[in-house]
């Protein structure tokens, strides 16, 4: 993706899977994949904003930061990717753990 702004960014994540990048409608199920970063500091930097990861495959992730008092964060996750399926969130889960040392 071409360098977006922020309400760019966070209508792409409301709309898309994070994954596969499929168009998901608005009528269609959403499910969340959490991540967990794996040092603190860059849980405040992404707090409460949309943010686009490149992995080394060169696949494009667009996440959201979880707000500190969050159900979210009171359940560990730091980020939440919007995925259209199980096997998108597994695939995005994988990579991440793997590329960025991020717990799924």
């Amino acid at each position: 993706m071409a360098r977006q702004s922020q309400t760019q960014l966070r209508d792409w994540w409301l709309s898309h899977c994070g994954w596969c990048h499929r168009e998901i409608g608005e009528d269609e199920p959403r499910l969340a994949a959490g991540l967990k970063f794996s040092d603190p500091k860059d849980f405040r930097k992404a707090r409460g904003r949309a943010i686009e990861f490149k992995l080394a495959s060169g696949r494009s992730v667009i996440a959201c930061g979880v707000m500190a008092g969050s159900q979210s964060k009171k359940e560990g996750k730091d980020l939440l990717v919007m995925v259209c399926s199980e096997e998108c969130r597994e695939a995005l889960s994988t990579a991440m753990y793997e590329e960025w040392e991020m717990e799924p």
